[in-house]
């Protein structure tokens, strides 16, 4: 069995969410910004499905009514099975085709709850039968929540009443009556050890008796050891103490019991637990966070599981984990937004939106970083990821990063977004380079989400005097703000050559600047004439070198006194800084000592960082309104 259609009005926080066509997806994950109801979405159908309904915590503040509608497609071997049950109970063969739809419809003011339009599904009405889902676990729909009780023994204990249909009954109650009392639903996870012990005797007694029955154990512990490279060893008994126990297998050698396993480690086996059952079974599993319990490298090893599941089977999970959400076809990827931004439709398929897919494609943007964030901020490089997360790290937390690779990659990414419809704010960062001020304003108006810095590069902002100053008192070095000045002037004074190389040159390509597009002809043709072009060029950029030189010297001579945190460069200038100050191992050190300081200290904070800052809130919280 297989959710294909959903409909959802007005339940606690949602407006409307609806999705459909998604009965050949094996695996789902709802995704989006935090508060937009993504675990919403799994309550509504787990109380749905069961049957459990409570008017007033329930609907929404978006009028008096609330709406839930859910549509399942059978298998043919699920169909069989409905029309022999309902034969055997009621003397009528009952016969599945298409969908099945089961919906309600609870009105707050009048307090009454009525089923869907028109006539009852019969269908529907035995898949959610307690007797035919304990003969047929497929039509069983089971939640879990993202707050999961853990429950750990040192001694193993074989419980045959564990897996007993009544047992799984009462804990399905419980939590859909957390969901329904507005408390946050939680759910016990077995104890690892009691439930693998409990695993390996039953399929023992199945053994013995010749049943057909699968080794859930091995199955477990072999994905298990997949994930983690631990092997999980079968239960094991001491003649002398008479204790039994299980015990994994860290290295070759190197045992331990399995109670000494990490609890994310004992969270990814009961959490697989119920995954390995749903695959022998069929049936629905809504999973919400799994990432809440479970290191990073475990979750892609739940998902591995998840799309190994039989063919009846699905799971719906809400996440937010760049781990899983990667794992998944792009098909089977869902996004909630908030009723401001999507008043029609909550829910949207990834597929369905053009714009995002081309950016999937153009600029190599992943699932995650379009689902995952309340922005987008493209960079030049990896340095800049690193020194914006550190020096801004609440804000940059809230944005997808994209190294773009260099300034040029980052206008053309500008270019690219400009001309989609994203749906989340977008701010793409260059560094000034040795642009005039005439030239940056230019590229400035030009793009109207771009953001050039003030200074040479986003390093440069870490040559502010006061910064500086704040770092050398707060390590001992009790210099006024004018000997700090003075430090710095000394130590960088032999970069003037540097800048003034980098000016030349950058003087030369305006005054001559390279051939455009060669004319028609044939392919040799046109190399023949861009190498003559290009010899001209740089024949006459060679003749007028020196005195182009000259004039930048004069220039800078003139220019230096108040445009040196300007002209340096950040990386030579952090090194020379750090030989004169001597305070530090390296340059890094150094850096990142600057870097800190600016994060927490707002009074030294360089207006160039805060000035980004302020523009990346503003746009973020604008879009939130």
């Amino acid at each position: 069995m297989r959710i294909s259609e959903i409909l959802i009005e007005n339940y606690k926080g949602l407006a409307h969410a609806s999705f459909s066509d998604m009965a050949d997806e094996a695996v789902i994950v709802i995704s989006g910004r935090n508060g937009t109801g993504k675990s919403h979405v799994l309550n509504a159908l787990a109380v749905l499905w069961n049957e459990h309904y409570n008017l007033e915590s329930q609907v929404g503040p978006y009028g008096d009514d609330c709406r839930i509608s859910m549509s399942v497609r059978l298998s043919e071997a699920e169909s069989r099975a409905v029309t022999s049950w309902s034969q055997r109970a009621h003397g009528v063969a009952h016969e599945s085709t298409g969908l099945h739809t089961v919906s309600v419809h609870m009105n707050k003011a009048s307090m009454r709850m009525m089923a869907g339009s028109g006539t009852p599904d019969p269908v529907v009405a035995i898949l959610r039968n307690p007797s035919f889902q304990q003969e047929h676990p497929f039509a069983r729909l089971d939640y879990i929540p993202a707050t999961c009780a853990l429950i750990s023994s040192t001694t193993p204990a074989v419980n045959l009443g564990m897996f007993r249909a009544d047992n799984e009954l009462q804990e399905r109650r419980q939590v859909i009556s957390n969901v329904l009392s507005n408390e946050s639903p939680t759910m016990s996870l077995p104890d690892i050890a009691s439930y693998l012990a409990t695993l390996d005797y039953q399929g023992l007694i199945g053994a013995r008796q010749g049943f057909d029955y699968p080794d859930e154990y091995g199955l477990i512990a072999k994905a298990f050891h997949d994930a983690t490279a631990k092997r999980i060893l079968r239960p094991v008994m001491d003649r002398e103490s008479g204790e039994s126990g299980i015990y994994v297998e860290v290295s070759e050698g190197v045992i331990h019991p399995i109670d000494k396993l990490s609890s994310g480690e004992k969270s990814l086996l009961g959490l697989m637990y119920f995954v390995r059952r749903l695959s022998a079974s069929g049936g629905v599993l809504l999973l919400d966070e799994p990432e809440q319990h479970l290191h990073p490298t475990l979750q892609a090893a739940l998902f591995e599981a998840m799309k190994e599941l039989a063919d009846r089977a699905q799971v719906i999970v809400v996440s937010h984990s760049t781990n899983l959400i990667s794992t998944v076809p792009v098909s089977g990827l869902l996004e909630v937004r908030s009723v401001s931004e999507s008043k029609a439709n909550q829910i949207t398929r990834l597929t369905a939106q053009p714009n995002k897919m081309s950016l999937l494609a153009e600029l190599g943007l992943t699932p995650a970083q379009l689902l995952q964030a309340d922005g987008l901020l493209v960079v030049e490089g990896k340095t800049d990821q690193q020194f914006l997360s550190a020096a801004l790290p609440v804000e940059v937390g809230r944005v997808s990063i994209l190294v773009a690779g260099d300034s040029n990659q980052v206008v053309a990414a500008h270019r690219t977004l400009s001309g989609l419809s994203l749906g989340i704010p977008w701010l793409c960062l260059r560094d000034r380079d040795l642009l005039t001020d005439e030239e940056r304003a230019e590229l400035l108006e030009a793009h109207e989400n771009l953001h050039v810095w003030e200074l040479r590069a986003i390093e440069s902002h870490l040559l502010s005097i006061d910064l500086v100053h704040a770092v050398m008192v707060s390590l001992g070095k009790e210099l006024s703000m004018p000997e700090v000045e003075d430090v710095m002037r000394r130590a960088f004074e032999p970069l003037q050559e540097e800048v003034l190389g980098g000016l030349v040159e950058v003087e030369l390509s305006r005054r001559f600047p390279p051939p455009g597009k060669a004319p028609q002809g044939s392919r040799f043709q046109k190399i023949k004439w861009q190498c003559e072009q290009y010899a001209s060029v740089n024949q006459d950029r060679a003749d007028a070198v020196n005195g182009v030189a000259e004039e930048q010297r004069r220039e800078l001579a003139a220019a230096w006194p108040s445009e040196w945190a300007r002209l340096v460069d950040p990386k030579a200038a952090l090194a020379c800084l750090n030989a004169e100050l001597r305070l530090f191992k390296s340059p890094e050190d150094l850096k990142r000592a600057l870097l800190v300081r600016a994060r927490d200290d707002l009074a030294v904070r360089p207006s160039g960082i805060e000035a980004l800052r302020v523009r990346l809130v503003s746009a973020l919280d604008r879009d939130r309104q």
